[in-house]
């Protein structure tokens, strides 16, 4: 979107109104997935001079280091985890990524995707803008197979879905203890739900 001001001092942004616009489709549509897939893409590739990074395990540590001790994920699955990701993203280069996919920030109009709320935008893997959407989207395993095959064309292979799965784990991890902040915070009921759901797709990848 368009922007019309920013004060980088006090955050305040405002950007043109997109008329016309709706939220993704309940179930998701095979066009929408694919032209939310032609956006990362598109994102991912654009040159940029800005050099603040992603810095995920900084994040990780500011919400859990603020919540009771007794809310910590297993340490053995929480260490590994971030491990196997540490190991995928060594010597790769990073690109331009939102790295907050959630349905309220796509938006659809007649003929284009449009990313909103760019809060955290900034540098990173390709692949945490990918596991975000698939991860905050819940895409099943058709729709999830749709998306990538969109974004990589023939260069998908196993490797690739593996360490995107990594990445979801990550995500799920990161946002349970950022709703778990939240949560003890603003004490919203939304952030305890959240929370409750990243712990159980967390302990169902402990038991898998």
């Amino acid at each position: 979107e368009k922007l019309i001001y920013l004060d980088e001092n006090n955050g305040i942004k405002i950007t043109k109104f997109i008329h016309q616009t709706h939220y993704y489709s309940s179930p998701l549509k095979i066009e929408e997935i694919k032209s939310v897939a032609k956006n990362i893409k598109k994102l991912h590739k654009l040159k940029t001079n800005i050099n603040h990074k992603y810095d995920y395990l900084y994040k990780l540590n500011c919400y859990k280091n603020r919540i009771p001790s007794s809310l910590y994920l297993n340490k053995e699955y929480e260490d590994s985890v971030i491990s196997k990701m540490n190991q995928i993203t060594k010597n790769k280069p990073l690109v331009m990524s939102h790295n907050d996919l959630v349905k309220g920030n796509i938006l659809f109009s007649k003929n284009k995707t449009y990313f909103i709320d760019w809060e955290y935008g900034s540098l990173n893997y390709e692949y945490f803008d990918l596991a975000s959407f698939i991860s905050e989207n819940n895409l099943n395993n058709k729709e999830i197979d749709i998306f990538l095959n969109e974004y990589y064309k023939a260069k998908l292979n196993e490797t690739i879905k593996n360490r995107i799965f990594i990445f979801i784990k990550a995500l799920d991890i990161l946002f349970y203890y950022w709703a778990c902040y939240y949560y003890f915070l603003r004490k919203d009921s939304i952030y305890k739900e959240i929370a409750n759901e990243k712990k159980y797709r967390i302990t169902s990848s402990l038991h898998s």
